[in-house]
């Protein structure tokens, strides 16, 4: 049996909720009452070095770095924010969503907070550490969270404009907001590959689905298949046709670090991220 926390899902939810709004010096308080209720708790320290941040987000030096260097199962740098309260188009995603499961754990969680805090009010400051990113390299876009908005949305396409070398891609259930943008004449970078996720509240509006489609950044959907994860990929395609989803597919490994290897041997293709896969539906057990 799991053994019980300080600080709960329910208590997560709350600080995220604080963070995501911006108030700053009430999420400070909720912190320091944790603390103060469980002083030996391994939370206590994260939570006292994550609030003497707070008390100059900009001038403070961060708690944890912006973007992460995976393991073998996620070998590229990666930035992730707060689920649910960074995520508009959330719909039955909710209901499995993988991301709350870092929140057992202080680092995972704080990291989360203190980049939604960065991205809704010093995206400054994510722009200074993207620049500092190494040569071609792959970058995932929010492996927790979403894009929230328009402003942020232009934020970073405007980032990979001018870091061509990188090869960006990432998973949104925001889909009115990309297609918003895209109606408005924006021109899209030529490095970053847009996977239509699944579960998004857009998920049986037609119109929606199919505007997507056509940005030049799409590359294909993502799609979560309700089986277990054991199942072989031929079960999980035989289970996607039944459920209508036909067309090209490929199931995901779950180890992007060994997804399609190059001809040439060395490293891996990252289906989800790469234009040689545009149009192949991506499919993943529940997990």
């Amino acid at each position: 049996m799991r053994k019980p926390t300080i600080f709960p899902r329910t208590k997560a939810m709350k600080a995220a909720n604080l963070a995501a709004k911006g108030k700053i010096s009430e999420l400070q308080s909720f912190l320091n009452e944790t603390i103060e209720s469980a002083p030996d708790s391994a939370w206590a320290p994260a939570f006292i070095k994550f609030n003497k941040w707070l008390e100059a987000p900009t001038k403070n030096e961060l708690p944890y770095n912006v973007f992460m260097k995976g393991n073998g199962k996620l070998p590229f740098m990666a930035f992730s924010a707060l689920p649910f309260v960074t995520c508009p188009g959330m719909g039955e995603c909710s209901n499995f969503c993988y991301s709350l499961k870092a929140w057992r754990y202080p680092a995972p969680f704080l990291r989360q907070v203190m980049n939604t805090i960065l991205i809704k009010f010093h995206k400054e400051v994510i722009a200074e550490k993207f620049m500092e990113i190494k040569k071609n390299m792959d970058v995932r876009l929010y492996v927790d969270g979403d894009i929230h908005d328009t402003e942020t949305l232009i934020f970073w396409m405007e980032l990979l404009k001018t870091r061509e070398d990188l090869n960006a891609y990432g998973y949104s259930k925001s889909w009115e907001i990309f297609i918003d943008l895209h109606n408005s004449g924006y021109e899209w970078p030529t490095n970053y590959e847009l996977n239509q996720s699944s579960g998004s509240r857009y998920q049986n509006v037609g119109p929606i689905r199919m505007a997507l489609k056509q940005l030049p950044i799409y590359r294909g959907e993502f799609i979560a298949i309700d089986i277990d994860q054991k199942s072989s990929s031929k079960e999980v395609k035989e289970l996607a046709k039944k459920l209508g989803l036909n067309g090209k597919s490929f199931v995901c490994a779950g180890y992007c670090g060994s997804c399609i290897p190059t001809k040439n041997g060395k490293g891996n293709i990252h289906a989800c991220g790469s234009n040689k896969m545009k149009g192949v539906n991506v499919l993943i057990p529940i997990h």
